[in-house]
């Protein structure tokens, strides 16, 4: 074994798939040893001897040091995810470095040896781009309806929480919009229900038409939906609402789902600085909603 160490160490550490990396206190990247697996990798051994703030942006560098910093401190490995692309690296232009983002895993141990009188660590590098993208899929699957590709409710409760924090920090003007189909039940009962997700699919699509980049239209469930309109006080979501309801009847015709009543009625409400969640805003436009419709449907109330 102890010739083994001696003859053959090094060519064993050159095989490893991820690189390994070791780095100084002060930022020099004292060795490096892998890397084997060039569909991830890029020979990086012309990195020997350079600074982290040679290759690196002042930002980057400087989380990688405080990274360096805290092993060292503490002297136990640590597993960091950690993002790199060509805005990260001096002197990369985009067509020479690579657009996209690239996600790493990054398990760095303090070395019980000094390297050119230095304390330094092992950061093994690990490429988790796919996973990450595939992570980041399967998020957003989660939060996407699938038959109207809107976001579902649970990222309007996402978006509530950070639209209530913005209007008590900032004073921002924030509305919420919930409207639904009147008598869609009818049209499933009458034409099925691919005729009824094909009146939802349209309805949302008309509905955009009329929203700003700004604005977020979000299925809830059902034929219900919410729109939030940062910015927007109830008279220019009032002025949205009556543009949209007016289109409704044309397309109604077009579907050929005329003859049951189908329309749009909707409750509306600000975000208040005095909310204490998310779900005190959605139950007054709820409240809102359900009061239209017990007055006869297809308009809208405020509360």
């Amino acid at each position: 074994m102890k010739e083994l160490e001696k003859l053959h160490l090094k060519e064993l550490l050159e095989q490893l798939p991820d690189p390994a990396f070791v780095m100084t206190r002060s930022g020099v990247y004292a060795a490096i040893f892998g890397g084997r697996d060039t569909r991830y990798y890029h020979d990086g051994r012309d990195l020997v001897g350079k600074r982290l703030s040679d290759v690196l942006v002042p930002a980057k560098a400087d989380w990688f040091f405080k990274e360096i910093a805290a092993v060292l401190s503490r002297r136990k490995m640590h597993v960091v995810e950690y993002e790199l692309s060509n805005r990260d690296i001096k002197g990369l232009e985009s067509i020479d470095g690579p657009v996209e983002t690239i996600w790493f895993e990054g398990r760095v141990s303090a070395l019980s040896f000094q390297v050119n009188d230095e304390d330094a660590v092992l950061w093994v590098a690990t490429n988790r781009t796919a996973n990450h993208r595939l992570q980041e899929r399967l998020r957003a699957l989660s939060m996407t309806d699938p038959l109207t590709e809107l976001p579902n409710r649970r990222q309007l409760n996402q978006l509530l929480t950070e639209y209530l924090d913005r209007v008590k920090r900032y004073s921002e003007v924030v509305t919420v919009l919930i409207w639904d189909v009147d008598h869609f039940k009818r049209v499933n009962d009458t034409f099925g229900h691919e005729k009824g997700d094909a009146v939802l699919v349209a309805m949302t699509q008309l509905c955009r038409r009329y929203l700003r980049r700004t604005d977020w239209l979000i299925r809830i469930g059902g034929d219900e939906f919410v729109v939030l309109m940062p910015y927007t006080g109830e008279k220019q979501a009032v002025l949205f609402y009556e543009r949209f309801r007016a289109e409704v009847q044309a397309l109604v015709i077009s579907l050929q789902v005329e003859g049951l009543d189908v329309g749009v009625t909707a409750g509306i409400s600000l975000i208040h600085k005095d909310d204490a969640t998310i779900h005190e805003v959605l139950k007054r436009a709820d409240q809102a909603l359900y009061q239209a419709k017990r007055l006869g449907r297809n308009q809208l109330l405020a509360n």
